[in-house]
């Protein structure tokens, strides 16, 4: 994102002989193009509203500004970078947090008429913080859930389930959102930039503690066995749901994520954005069937629902089709209405309710899990689109934020100390947490940031100088 990601003033108006050096891709809207494609004309970006001049700036660089319609009737435009999945290296920022390119520009107005975008919903970089907020609620939620192992804690409520799942539809949600900002910007979506990117920003710390629990082993400090260790440096934890050691198995859900970035990607430039919807409805309507199917004609694999790709996917399919889906349903009035009605309560309650209701497996497999994962798909899409309400002002708090941001390597690094059954010093609260703290940040500001920045330069390096991604601000 550029540094002024929100500003009162229209940008300078482009003159027609500009309009020569554009980049192609911007010139109309490619079939392929997702239904939100802005059509430039004249120097000026068409949006699904009246036009704005387009800033001499952006255009050079073959970037598109967002003109978004106030209620006092003025207009803000709200730069957007392209080329960059999420975040620039530079500012350290979580990658899958940075700013969406909007389908629309009321995508971010919220209800045009009672609600103009908060000043504390975006920073300088245009990132949506409420979304690092519930990031943030969702690791809370899992370190609860380990701390309370064993405890008074209904056993069919599992919390940290629940936190990983919000991690699901959030991942499905964003990465939809930025391969659409690709196309939108470039024409086109790169497999190789995606991958690479992916790789620069998931495996250095994955793989440190990896190598950091290998090496404990080996020091005969932590047992587990070498199967498992495979499992997990070949993200296929989720299909080693047999005895697998605690100090590792929350990498099963990493590797549900990583085989959701291999294949979905791939199935957007196979099939268009338009098909998405339809990929991303088909797995929503498989997923339950398949988790039915795996508890009644395969018991032994029981053990696996929840994991196993085919019975999880619903989760990122559900952050998928928002994604794609949320520009008309937000053109649908009564879904307006109740998105921004206090009603919306019900919403999350359905989602904690449903998930309570786990110790009923069928129940759960068919359709509890469905309905948690559209409330969760619901709730993201309130958050983004009235961020100034008490939650949105809760999850853009700046402590709430910091925790979201550096979310990723609380993760990694929380399993190894949060262990109930160990009797070793560092698995003994509060010790555990402050170590916790500690791993995390260390991973954060001595991998991931740097890893980024590496990423930020190589993109540099590798796109055209119009096309060259401006370094984003933290």
């Amino acid at each position: 994102m550029g540094h002024s990601s929100v500003s009162g003033c229209r940008g300078p108006r482009t003159s027609s002989r500009s309009s020569a050096s554009r980049p192609r891709s911007h010139a109309s809207t490619s079939r392929s193009s997702p239904p939100w494609s802005p059509r430039r004309r004249a120097g000026h970006t068409h949006l699904s509203r009246p036009s704005q001049p387009v800033s001499r700036d952006f255009d050079r660089a073959g970037l598109l500004p967002l003109s978004i319609p106030c209620s006092d009737s003025r207009r803000t435009t709200l730069g957007v970078v392209a080329g960059s999945e999420h975040e620039r290296g530079n500012a350290g920022t979580r990658e899958e947090t940075s700013m969406i390119f909007p389908p629309s520009c009321e995508s971010l107005c919220g209800n045009q008429d009672h609600h103009r975008p908060g000043g504390n919903s975006m920073d300088r970089s245009g990132r949506i913080r409420s979304l690092d907020g519930l990031r943030a609620v969702s690791v809370t939620m899992v370190i609860v859930a380990h701390l309370t192992r064993h405890t008074a804690l209904p056993v069919h409520f599992n919390l940290g389930s629940l936190g990983v799942r919000v991690f699901f539809v959030l991942s499905g949600f964003l990465i939809t959102a930025l391969l659409s900002r690709e196309q939108a910007a470039t024409g086109r979506v790169s497999l190789s930039a995606f991958y690479l990117r992916r790789a620069l920003r998931i495996f250095p710390p994955f793989y440190a503690l990896v190598l950091a629990v290998t090496a404990a082993r080996a020091t005969g400090l932590v047992s587990l066995s070498w199967s498992d260790v495979a499992h997990a440096a070949t993200y296929t934890m989720n299909y080693n749901t047999a005895d697998r050691a605690w100090i590792l198995g929350h990498t099963w859900s990493l590797a549900v994520e990583e085989q959701f970035y291999l294949l979905w990607p791939a199935a957007i430039v196979l099939a268009g954005f338009r098909r998405g919807l339809a990929v991303a409805a088909l797995a929503m309507l498989a997923a339950p069937l398949a988790r039915v199917a795996t508890y009644l004609a395969f018991p032994a694999a029981r053990a696996g629902i929840g994991e196993t790709f085919p019975t999880v996917v619903d989760a990122l399919a559900a952050g998928c089709a928002l994604a794609l889906a949320r520009d008309a349903l937000w053109r649908w009035p009564p879904y307006r209405r109740f998105l921004g009605s206090p009603a919306f309560v019900v919403v999350p309650i359905v989602a904690v309710a449903a998930h309570a209701g786990g110790k009923h497996p069928l129940f759960s497999f068919l359709i509890g899990e469905s309905l948690v994962n559209a409330a969760i798909a619901l709730s993201v899409d309130r958050v983004v689109r009235f961020p100034d309400g008490p939650i949105g002002r809760f999850l853009d708090r700046r402590p709430v934020v910091l925790v979201g941001v550096a979310s990723y390597s609380i993760y990694l690094w929380q399993q190894p100390f949060l262990d109930v059954r160990s009797n070793a010093w560092w698995t003994a609260f509060p010790q555990n947490l402050l170590l916790v703290a500690v791993c995390a940040a260390a991973s954060y500001h001595l991998i991931e940031r740097p890893c980024l920045r590496l990423r930020f330069s190589l993109e540099t390096r590798r796109a055209p100088r119009k096309a060259r991604p401006a370094r984003q601000a933290a």
